[in-house]
């Protein structure tokens, strides 16, 4: 059973196996290096099982999709909900914004990062608004 994890995932080097050491990667922070998991990486067993239901991973191959017990549509709803969650975005409105390709997070000042759909968004909402009046 295999699967790959969604996005990037910080590691706790004090609990990795050698094997799951070999798979780490670095990336810089202000504090020093920070151990990850890149998004992509393969994992194995029990833990793709569980990284799956959670969000955090896809399924590589039909025993593990199979032992997950999601539809296909369940797995993308559950990696969405992880995405926004790990963006950091708990707004319900905004949550549908980023579901509909308008946002893609926020920056340093919590200002929208625009996402594909933003210039129709606007187009949109500006008729909305014209309507209104």
């Amino acid at each position: 059973m295999k699967a790959a994890f969604v996005l990037d995932q910080f590691a706790d080097t004090s609990a990795c196996t050698d094997a799951q050491r070999a798979k780490l990667s670095f990336v810089p922070s202000p504090n020093g290096p920070v151990a990850i998991f890149a998004a992509g990486t393969v994992i194995e067993g029990d833990e793709a099982i569980m990284r799956c239901k959670t969000g955090q991973a896809s399924p590589l191959d039909d025993e593990c999709r199979n032992a997950v017990g999601l539809t296909e549509s369940q797995l993308a709803t559950s990696q969405i909900e992880y995405k926004m969650n790990t963006l950091g975005i708990n707004d319900k409105a905004d949550r549908e914004l980023y579901k509909a390709g308008v946002i893609l997070g926020y920056d340093d000042k919590l200002e929208y990062i625009h996402g594909p759909n933003w210039e129709a968004y606007q187009v949109a909402k500006a008729e909305t608004q014209e309507e209104e009046i």
